[in-house]
């Protein structure tokens, strides 16, 4: 797994900070919030970077996460956490806005063409909205809004998000990640949960003014199976006075249809999926989860990608004193800081010289061509003493692992 962390300042410079960024984690949820990546890594050498400059973190050549540093702090040793996030930060703006018979999409459109933000791939509802009036409402609210309309009267789960390349809005049917998480497959750790506590009603109550009567017309859609068993559960909306009762009755409908539920939530550990995002639906396979065998789709409502690998790969660029370098943006690891395997040390016999006799007469050195061999490369013999591992030398590359929050860095081998 090739990763990349990269900072690139206002005036064009890149930072490569892949192997100095100390721990690395990023964050999506399907709705309400922007993507979050934080990291933290060692201030060193010539790496300068400031708030609004722009990161890239990817993962195989796929970008994961394109967005801004908005907050950074730097403690007593010199460790700087990180904080950035994608475009989805800037829609919380607040605003006023009015759409009429608009999609979900067209929403998001003006929204972006008012805030300056890039668009990518927007799919087409089918769904327009017949009024949406906020008033001072994030941006993020008032498209999140407008999704949530489009669930309830269509049926269909639509995910709002940074693609990296702009914002984008697809349907979750579409957003079908190839990978199966379960039990055998990845799944390290997971909780189980079931409820009817949130986000369950078994029965909807839509109100629609009416300027006429001066009272509201209601409209009802519940399940009468699940008030019997659960009690009533009921949700009660008001709707906009210029939808019809058709229009009405079907929102009534479809809001059962998605309530109407116990809420079933998988909150797992697993090994790190490149490209996987909250909104993506995953096959999932757990056996003996309690009431069910899992073995299905499962939509993703949040997800965190955390902790890049502790290995790093190194150069040393003076023996003595021991320095290694691990990125060429900062400076070396100094040997206050690193801890020394029986790997990297140097190891050494004395041999003693001497000759045997043979039956002839004829006499000659005992230890004749003795030698250890490193990557197919025979070890000299020195000063009386067989050498069984060489120290450390300039130019080696090394692996090396980090630890204490990246304090200090073991150094585990040489490599060929």
């Amino acid at each position: 797994m090739r990763i990349e962390l990269l900072i690139t300042n206002t005036n064009g410079t890149i930072w490569d900070v892949t192997n100095s960024a100390q721990s690395v984690s990023w964050t999506t949820d399907r709705t309400g919030s922007p993507g979050t990546l934080k990291f933290s890594l060692l201030k060193s050498g010539a790496l300068t970077f400031f708030e609004g400059d722009i990161v890239r973190f990817s993962v195989d050549g796929q970008i994961q996460f394109f967005g801004w540093v908005f907050t950074k702090s730097k403690d007593r040793w010199g460790v700087i956490d990180v904080t950035c996030y994608d475009q989805l930060r800037y829609l919380k703006a607040s605003a006023s806005y009015s759409f009429y018979a608009m999609t979900a999409g067209e929403i998001i459109r003006q929204i972006a063409e008012d805030l300056q933000l890039s668009v990518g791939q927007i799919a087409d509802t089918g769904y327009k909205l017949p009024s949406l009036i906020e008033e001072e409402q994030t941006c993020l609210d008032i498209i999140g809004t407008a999704v949530q309309q489009t669930l309830l009267n269509t049926g269909k789960i639509y995910v709002f998000y940074d693609s990296g390349k702009g914002l984008a809005l697809q349907e979750a049917a579409q957003m079908i990640s190839n990978v199966i998480i379960g039990e055998k497959s990845l799944l390290t750790d997971y909780t189980y949960k079931t409820d009817i506590d949130s986000q369950t009603y078994n029965s909807v109550k839509l109100a629609r003014p009416n300027e006429q009567t001066g009272k509201a017309d209601v409209f009802i859609a519940q399940d009468s199976d699940t008030i019997a068993r659960w009690g009533l559960l009921q949700l009660y909306q008001t709707v906009d006075a210029d939808v019809n009762d058709a229009q009405v009755k079907a929102q009534a409908e479809a809001s059962l249809q998605y309530y109407n539920r116990r809420m079933q939530t998988l909150k797992g550990s697993s090994l790190g999926v490149p490209g996987l995002r909250a909104g993506m639906m995953v096959l999932m396979k757990v056996p003996y989860l309690g009431d069910i065998n899992l073995d299905q789709y499962v939509l993703q409502q949040s997800l965190r990608a955390a902790q890049l690998t502790d290995l790093k790969i190194g150069t040393v660029t003076s023996a003595k004193p021991l320095e290694i370098s691990i990125n060429p943006a900062m400076g070396p690891l100094k040997q206050s800081v690193l801890y020394l395997t029986a790997a990297v040390v140097e190891k050494k016999i004395p041999v003693l010289e001497h000759t045997h006799s043979s039956a002839d007469g004829a006499t000659g050195p005992a230890l004749s061509g003795l030698a250890c061999y490193e990557n197919g490369a025979a070890l000299p013999v020195q000063g009386g003493y067989l050498l069984l591992n060489r120290a450390l030398a300039t130019g080696d590359k090394v692996l090396l692992l980090r630890v204490q929050s990246g304090q200090k860095y073991i150094v585990l081998s040489r490599l060929f």
